[in-house]
């Protein structure tokens, strides 16, 4: 009863414990230091993030790296993760959140990366305290809803997130369908002019931004173009923008080898060598930031290029003479540069 009591909201009132009423916020006789938290939690750490000179806005994703598996060979943490609550201290209300394993990192690992949402707009050289719980014996599901996690989110399995996009074709007619994934299977191509970019869709429920990090899957059956990035909500091409491809690439040659690269503007495009990746079930990450572009595959970091939008624009995936292409399992981050740092205190034993 306790553990549902607490599952969502940690501030409740005094509760009976062995047929005795406990307070177990500030000043109660059990957690004095702690606030309201459950009490079958054997430990927590404080976790102090920290802005440097540049604000972050509430719906900042921070990402905590720790040494999960220490926690775990002590016997104090569940190796698989599911113990582990991160709530935040808001004056003297202490309130559970959503929390998620970072993409690409592992629980019971040395480096282990949970990632949470700040709760409040965060100034320039301000901090916001948190705390990570472990040690719970019968924890219960953890909060991961990654739409209170990230900036933006979703796993394209209902077909009404379709009214968060807007499609923005350049020559030719493509079509997009959302079930299960976002589907791109009409063929469309344009050959006119740089870069060469037909199909696009524009994530047009969130406003537009320069500095974001992005994380989803792709499964392409053709050697067109594929890609994500950032342009404006109209019919030209133009924009900045990540990609792969067989087939032609921004600068008009066609030579017809796997390639990934970028194009920001007509003097700003470069490319890499790659291996093929049609039919071949792909996890991206692209990060442009503080003027560079990063892009890992299977989280194995590709290329780096020293380049940045040139202004703001709506996330969007992009294609080009690509017949069939799957995306799925999207993650936005807004960035900010220099990022917040996420520090981990003392560890605090509660009973």
């Amino acid at each position: 009863m306790l553990k549902a009591a607490f599952l969502s909201t940690l501030l409740l009132g005094p509760v009976l414990v062995g047929g005795a009423e406990c307070d177990f916020g500030l000043g109660g006789p059990l957690l004095t230091r702690f606030a309201r938290f459950p009490i079958d939690y054997l430990y927590r750490r404080p976790v102090l993030v920290t802005a440097g000179s540049s604000p972050a806005p509430a719906d900042y994703t921070v990402a905590l790296t720790f040494d999960h598996q220490a926690l775990v060979q002590e016997g104090k943490a569940l190796a698989n993760g599911d113990d582990l609550r991160v709530a935040w201290l808001n004056g003297t209300e202490i309130t559970q959140i959503d929390r998620l394993l970072g993409r690409g990192s592992l629980w019971n690992a040395p480096n282990t990366t949970v990632v949470f949402r700040l709760q409040a707009a965060l100034p320039a050289l301000g901090t916001q305290t948190y705390y990570l719980y472990y040690g719970g014996a019968h924890p219960g599901p953890p909060p991961t809803d990654a739409t209170r996690v990230y900036w933006y989110a979703t796993d394209f399995a209902d077909v009404n997130g379709a009214a968060d996009w807007t499609k923005r074709d350049v020559v030719q007619d493509t079509e997009w369908f959302i079930n299960g994934s976002l589907r791109q299977d009409l063929n469309g191509e344009n050959l006119t002019g740089l870069p060469y970019v037909d199909g696009r869709y524009l994530l047009t429920a969130r406003p537009p931004a320069r500095s974001i990090e992005a994380s989803y899957t792709v499964l392409t059956q053709d050697s067109g173009l594929w890609g994500s990035g950032l342009c404006s909500d109209d019919a030209a091409s133009p924009g900045f923008y990540f990609g792969q491809t067989q087939d032609q690439w921004f600068d008009a040659d066609n030579v017809g080898s796997p390639r990934i690269g970028y194009w920001s503007s007509t003097t700003d495009t470069a490319w890499d060598p790659t291996v093929s990746l049609v039919n071949v079930f792909t996890q991206v990450t692209v990060r442009w930031v503080a003027g560079t572009l990063s892009v890992w595959i299977d989280a194995a970091p590709i290329a780096s290029w020293n380049t940045a939008p040139q202004a703001d624009g709506y996330f969007c995936f992009i294609v080009n003479g690509d017949n069939l292409v799957d995306f799925d399992d999207l993650a936005l981050r807004f960035l900010v540069d220099p990022p917040p740092t996420a520090t981990l205190g003392d560890e605090e034993r509660l009973r």
